[in-house]
């Protein structure tokens, strides 16, 4: 597995433009953001991005697989996939 490292200025960067694309997408305030996927980057920028965004950020366990209904998923209706 290959690592990259990122500043906190890119970081806020990504995560910001992350928001713009939650806001674009009609995704808004109190709407819940399921992310799968394991520690990489992408990770914390969908999460600082939907935070950011006033959104709720629901990491799924990633043993389930790409599945559309995982045990946790019963709690909200995602918006879009």
């Amino acid at each position: 597995m290959s690592t990259r490292d990122l500043s906190y200025a890119e970081l806020s960067r990504l995560a910001a433009r992350f928001t713009g694309v939650l806001r674009a997408l009609g995704i808004n305030k109190g709407y819940r953001v399921f992310t799968i996927m394991g520690r990489i980057p992408e990770l914390y920028i969908t999460m600082l991005g939907a935070l950011r965004n006033g959104s709720v950020v629901s990491p799924l366990f990633s043993a389930f697989g790409p599945s559309r209904s995982p045990p946790e998923s019963k709690s909200g209706k995602p918006t879009c996939w």
